[in-house]
């Protein structure tokens, strides 16, 4: 199950009541040990007093541990859900919301850097209050013989617990930077839909462009269309004319060659006369 950014805030919130109230407890239980050691004479009633209270911060402990550990995971599942959600944003036509989506998604991550910042200051507190519990704890097991195997398990199981706060610690260092680094990609975001916004607007140039090309070309096809259709209707009007001449000029020759072969005959015929008549 998804988390929302508003519930993993409020989560935070909760853990940063948890580690409060855990150094209230550790502060406690230094000092109870010190008011059991000078009001308990008896030690088996020291280490019983002061196991009552180790339980009880140890029992806290755990379940603070729990929940960060819980909540480190719903960080990061946030993390894959917010780069698979810029995918997605990239890849939609409709970027009308994206400005307002930046804007909220920075004002989160400003308010989980805060949160995340107060629980990383108040980790040396919660350290320091712990050690302090240990080394009482520590003192007491030396002084109880009865229940020294006890207390002294007990003051192991708090170093691992103490160790494992440490390395919390870490882990909530590491998501300060994975808060960065989503600090990070909302600012490449917000670039990448300018440049979107500005792509789409060259294409949309680009299309009003091949329309208007298109309608020239359009335009210009007619005219050369009525330019052809006309010169064809010119070139036949000529060919007949041609034609006509040629057939014109054609009958003409042919009456001429037989004018002038007539007129040759004519000649010749009076030739062949004049001559028999001498």
């Amino acid at each position: 199950m998804q988390n929302t950014d508003r519930e993993i805030l409020e989560k935070l919130q909760a853990l940063f009541h948890k580690l409060n109230i855990s150094i209230i407890y550790a502060e406690e239980i230094f000092k109870r040990t010190q008011q059991t050691n000078s009001a308990v004479e008896d030690p088996v009633d020291k280490a019983e007093v002061l196991k009552l209270d180790i339980a009880r911060v140890t029992a806290h402990a755990q379940d603070i541990e729990k929940d960060i550990k819980r909540w480190y995971l719903e960080i990061q599942d946030t993390h894959t859900n917010i780069v698979k959600k810029i995918f997605e944003l990239t890849n939609t036509e409709n970027l009308a919301d994206l400005p307002q989506e930046l804007r909220l998604a920075h004002e989160q991550l400003i308010e989980f850097q805060m949160r995340l910042e107060e629980i990383n200051a108040i980790f040396p507190r919660f350290h320091a209050q712990l050690h302090q519990g240990l080394e009482s704890v520590q003192q007491l097991a030396s002084q109880v013989e009865v229940e020294k195997k006890e207390v002294t398990e007990l003051a192991q199981q708090l170093v691992s617990r103490l160790n494992q706060f440490i390395q919390l610690q870490s882990d909530v260092g590491q998501i300060l930077n994975l808060g960065y680094r989503l600090e990070i990609i909302s600012s490449e975001l917000s670039n990448l839909a300018i440049e979107v916004r500005a792509d789409r607007e060259a294409v949309q140039k680009i299309k009003i462009n091949l329309e208007n090309i298109s309608n020239t070309t359009d335009d210009t096809i007619w005219e050369l269309r009525a330019e052809v259709e006309l010169l064809r209707e010119h070139t036949d009007h000529s060919y007949r004319e041609i034609k006509y001449r040629l057939q014109t000029q054609l009958k003409n020759q042919h009456r001429l060659d037989n004018w002038l072969f007539y007129i040759t005959f004519s000649i010749a015929f009076l030739a062949v006369t004049w001559i028999l008549g001498h």
